[in-house]
């Protein structure tokens, strides 16, 4: 225990750590014995201590182990850990205490962090080769075939109608390449915000046999970046497994702001979820889902109201200000407490 890379630990009923290794100690930059006998609030702020509890009293009354993702600041930057809480039985198989098994994955998010980043870089990329050169290769081609038509017209040419065909085509084909051009770089997102650009986005959506609206009663701003293209892509996933799947011909993206949070929802009125679905496993569900762990979100897939499917994303909203804090020097008391301000995703 004193080798391997995990944190490793068991709580007493009430918990108190009744053993931790060194790799768990040096998470609360203490000594082995500055662990044992003390509880998480004792370790950890108030919040942060409360959420652990809780995680552990699911242990005890479910009886079956868990797994979380955790987050903790410390000076230089977030470290997060994957955490597994297992119960530990008695002979007649009651829980008596809970112990704990974490490793750190800070590495592995900053790692999908930046390919999500490439991901989105690229996506830019082929959206605006999209734009820029298939989108005006066509143009200019539509423009040829139109002076064409138009000298056919004037001769009298039964010809003429079937190369008025052919630019009608090409003007179609002009419009899906731009639509594909919008859906991989959503310029509003970037020039207008969140909304600006889900209105686009149900805009497009509303040129075909769909109905798509976008309400936004109390939206004001997505501060983090990152998140809102984020919400975009969710949104974006949502309604094309609406249109694929749904067989409805009516679809809501809601978006609001309240309560220090972003809540997202997509709601169609199509043939709904299968039944006797525990889980969806598609790869789009599991993208949202993906998505949503990125940003510390939860996303809610379920049956909506009175039918079809509801698609629900909520994230966390605050002002750099409020996420970060104002800069200021700490004591060495406090060391601990820098540790955590964390949110288990």
């Amino acid at each position: 225990m004193k080798n391997v890379p995990c944190a490793v630990y068991i709580k007493s009923p009430d918990g108190k750590y009744v053993y931790a290794n060194e790799t768990c100690a040096k998470v609360f930059r203490r000594k082995v014995e500055e662990v044992i006998g003390k509880t998480d609030m004792e370790l950890l702020p108030k919040t942060i201590a409360a959420k652990a509890r809780n995680f552990d009293q699911q242990v005890v009354s479910q009886n079956k182990a868990t797994e979380t993702t955790e987050s903790y600041n410390r000076e230089d930057g977030t470290h997060y850990w994957l955490t597994t809480r297992f119960p530990i039985c008695d002979e007649s198989g009651q829980p008596m205490m809970v112990g704990g098994a974490a490793i750190e994955i800070t590495e592995n998010k900053r790692l999908e962090k930046e390919i999500q980043e490439i991901s989105e870089q690229e996506k830019r990329r082929i959206g605006q080769d999209l734009h820029d050169g298939l989108g005006q290769y066509l143009t200019g081609i539509a423009c040829m075939v139109k002076v064409v038509e138009q000298k056919l017209a004037s001769r009298d040419l039964a010809e003429a109608t079937d190369v008025k065909k052919i630019t009608t085509m090409v003007n179609e084909t002009i419009s899906q390449a731009r639509d594909l051009a919008r859906g991989l770089c959503p310029v509003e997102l970037e020039n207008n915000g969140l909304q600006a650009a889900l209105q686009e986005l149900a805009s497009r959506v509303s040129r075909t046999n769909f109905n798509c609206v976008l309400k936004a009663p109390t939206f004001a701003k997505v501060y983090d970046n990152a998140a809102a293209i984020h919400l975009y892509r969710i949104a974006q996933e949502a309604v094309n497994n609406a249109v694929k799947h749904g067989r409805d011909k009516n679809i809501t993206i809601s978006l609001n702001t309240q309560n220090n949070q972003v809540e997202l929802t997509v709601q169609d009125d199509g043939c709904g979820l299968p039944k006797n679905s525990a889980k969806a496993s598609g790869m789009g569900l599991r993208v949202m889902n993906y998505r949503a762990a990125m940003i510390g979100a939860t996303v809610t897939v379920g049956t909506g109201t009175p039918c079809g499917t509801l698609v629900r994303c909520i994230v966390s909203n605050r002002p750099p200000a409020a996420r970060h804090g104002k800069t200021s020097k700490k004591s060495a008391s406090r060391k601990s407490a820098d540790l955590a301000e964390s949110v288990a995703a």
